[in-house]
């Protein structure tokens, strides 16, 4: 990932590597208690295992992973963080290469405590637990149960604990079987955690909902099998993690059930296959407020040597695995924390071979609540970032409503859902046609077309669901779409466009737009667009010239940028279908167009004209930010109150101050608002973010994109989203 954790040659008897984990991989340099990790040995010369603990610490007596030759072995790892922000990882016997993917992380307030892991249970003749404890000297018989006792044991508490991880270990099955663990006093459930072959010793990370007693109840199917349990940590009470009684998600097996609303595929996955199937709503995973949840995914009768990946629905594809297979008709668990991705979906991959794939999920984490940073409103759909980078959306959007396809119950596109898609979002630019996702490594990802014209920038028409990369660029700064167009503005200060063209024909791929440089802003809209320098000067491009939108004064078409006449002191650009507007530095604005410039008239003007107080007839002034639709704007003053202008149909749903005649100059305030920080205006809607990092939109509402529940217009400000 990025070139470190390279030693150059397997873990050798007795050895030890100290891993980096903070500051890598997504995880913060510091504030972690805890990291997840995908843990797989590969090409072992003898049989051993690997033992997991934090650097600085003394090697506990415990195990993480366990192998023979010629196995490929992996087993996920919570593993809380040492000395230096690393892990130490340990190989008993001969030599083995071993392969690290980080999945997540803890922060140290969020509800998890790790612990150095402990032996809480062993079956086995002669050995010993963290306190002389749980020696019961025999294994466990055929459809033989054993209730163990985890609390105020091995560091975790008497008392305040929802769940405990565990890595359970099976060794000397005698038969073919299955381990399941559950919280005792509970109906066991039709799930398992773990499967058993004669002369394997295997290992699975368990994260068990404490049950009656403190105890944790422990059932296997057939023949007999020593079980070896060590904590590697618990979730206290009330935490971000919910545990759930183990239920079944997915079955390929024919015949075989899931829990209510899970799927059955009846059919394997086949070489190089991928499979979706949905989560939220089902086997007690709520509909709503939930990041990801805890998976156990077995792959049953393995005909090839091939792994598994799990990743967010409606992401691309991550170059990780989660579970490793051999063939030979082997069953291979493997416990994987998986982010939910678009319609509150999983995917899984398989690389090789027809193996059949069974997942059960036995809790998830509470979607943790954020601020929200920015809101952006389109014709007929809004979106919002939040200030983890998680975008939510609500109104009309294609590629949205494909993503809830197969749903037992699909969120309302009339009120906020969130996508899944991205965590680390900082631009959303959405159109009826493509939505693009500009994320804090500076690329751009796009999806949806379909159409004619190549609009996701890598030159394709063909419809994607699932966002692409844009080819070509890693530096931008800004993303903004318009019908069938995208610019996105670099660090450099130039622009690459992509899509219709504006006029200069069809663009595949992203093409830098001739004599633009040093561009601090952009804004597109349907068929022109601006940039604004720098320096406070603003060129404009492309269709609807004889509107006046390019704001030269020549009333016609440009496929070259062209300034905009007088305008040398623009702090801040927007655009409207038929209208373009500026800030300057005097804090007043001026507007150019067609179409409700705010100068007192109703006419067109191909240059800039003061926008003005209908109070006072001057300028008007403290003007901070402009935007709007097609037949109203609105201005955001240094008060923090919105002051509108616009027509008699704009004013029904709020969004002019008059139902009785055109206002053709700012008034206001809106009223029912809380201080404002920011306004986006779709043609018909206005959506705000306030101090309180809330969002209110009204207006014209028939495909929900006001985002209040309903498709009623809506024109007073209504709260849709409540940060916390």
């Amino acid at each position: 990932m990025d070139g470190l954790g390279l030693p150059g040659g397997p873990i050798g008897t007795n050895d030890t590597v100290e891993l980096v984990v903070t500051g890598r991989g997504g995880v913060p340099a510091a504030s972690v208690a805890a990291v997840v990790l995908n843990v797989t040995a590969t090409g072992p010369t003898a049989p051993s295992f690997l033992t997991a603990w934090p650097t600085g610490e003394a090697r506990p007596e415990a195990s993480n992973v366990n192998f023979v030759p010629g196995q490929s072995v992996p087993n996920l790892v919570v593993a809380k963080v040492g000395t230096g922000g690393k892990v130490s990882i340990f190989n008993r016997f001969g030599t083995v290469d071993v392969v690290v993917d980080v999945a997540g992380y803890f922060p140290e307030t969020d509800g998890f405590e790790p612990l150095i892991p402990a032996r809480l249970l062993d079956t086995r003749p002669g050995t010993t637990t963290i306190d002389g404890r749980e020696l019961p000297g025999n294994p466990i018989g055929a459809a033989g149960r054993f209730d163990l006792g985890v609390l105020g044991r091995g560091g975790v508490p008497a008392s305040g604990v929802d769940a405990v991880v565990l890595n359970v270990a099976v060794t000397n099955p005698t038969s073919p079987s299955f381990i399941t663990v559950w919280p005792a006093g509970q109906t066991r459930p039709v799930a398992s955690n773990l499967n058993t072959a004669p002369g394997e010793t295997r290992a699975n990370l368990v994260i068990a909902k404490v049950g009656t007693d403190g105890k944790v109840s422990i059932f296997n199917l057939a023949g007999s099998v020593d079980v070896i349990v060590d904590v590697a940590g618990y979730f206290t009470t009330g935490g971000t993690f919910v545990p759930l009684q183990p239920a079944r998600l997915l079955e390929t097996r024919p015949g075989e059930s899931v829990t209510p609303g899970g799927t059955n595929r009846g059919m394997p996955v086949g070489q190089g296959d991928e499979l979706e199937f949905p989560v939220l709503g089902i086997g007690g995973v709520p509909l709503t407020g939930v990041s990801s949840v805890v998976l156990n995914v077995t792959a049953v009768g393995a005909d090839a040597p091939s792994f598994l990946t799990v990743w967010p629905y409606g992401s691309q594809r991550p170059e990780t695995s989660n579970l490793n297979m051999r063939g030979g008709g082997h069953t291979v668990p493997n416990l994987v924390i998986a982010k939910l991705g678009a319609g509150g979906k999983v995917s899984i991959y398989n690389l090789a071979g027809n193996p059949d794939v069974v997942v059960d999920v036995a809790g998830y984490f509470v979607e943790e609540p954020a601020a929200i940073r920015s809101v952006v409103a389109d014709a007929r759909g809004t979106c919002s970032i939040d200030s983890l980078g998680r975008v939510s959306c609500w109104g009309s959007n294609p590629q949205d409503e494909f993503a809830f396809q197969g749903l037992a119950t699909p969120p309302s596109r009339f009120a906020p859902y969130p996508l899944g898609i991205f965590d680390d979002a900082v631009d959303v630019a959405i159109d009826w046609t493509h939505t693009c996702f500009l994320r804090s490594d500076g690329t751009v990802w796009c999806r949806g077309g379909g159409g004619v014209i190549p609009v996701l920038g890598d030159g394709q028409t063909d419809v994607r669901w699932i966002a692409i990369q844009v080819p070509g660029l890693d530096d931008v700064v800004d993303v903004e779409t318009g019908y069938l167009n995208t610019c996105a503005l670099r660090s450099v200060g130039t622009v690459h466009c992509w899509g219709a063209g504006f006029g200069a024909g069809t663009l595949a791929t992203p093409t830098q737009i001739a004599g633009l440089s040093d561009i601090a802003e952009i804004e597109v809209a349907d068929e022109y667009a601006c940039a604004r320098r720098s320096d406070g000067r603003v060129l404009c491009w492309g269709g609807m010239g004889s509107t006046g939108v390019l704001g030269d004064g020549s009333g016609t078409d440009s496929e070259a940028p062209r300034l905009v006449a007088g305008l040398t002191d623009a702090t801040s650009i927007s655009l409207g279908s038929l209208r373009g507007c500026a800030v300057r530095t005097n804090s007043q604005a001026a507007c150019w167009g067609n179409s409700m410039l705010g100068n007192g008239t109703t006419g067109r003007s191909l240059t800039p004209v003061d926008v003005k107080d209908a109070t006072t007839g001057e300028p008007a002034e403290e003007i901070t930010e402009i935007a709007g639709g097609d037949d109203w704007a609105c201005a955001l003053r240094t008060d923090q109150n919105l002051y509108c202008w616009g027509s008699q149909s704009a004013a029904t749903a709020g969004l002019a101050p008059s139902t009785s005649a055109d206002t053709t100059q700012i008034a206001g305030p809106v009223h029912g608002l809380a201080p404002v920080t920011s306004i986006s205006g779709g043609r018909f809607h206005a959506c705000v973010t306030t101090t309180d990092h809330d969002i209110m939109c009204w207006g014209f509402n028939e495909s929900g994109q006001v985002g209040d529940g309903t498709n009623q217009v809506q024109p007073t400000p209504t709260l849709v989203i409540d940060s916390p």
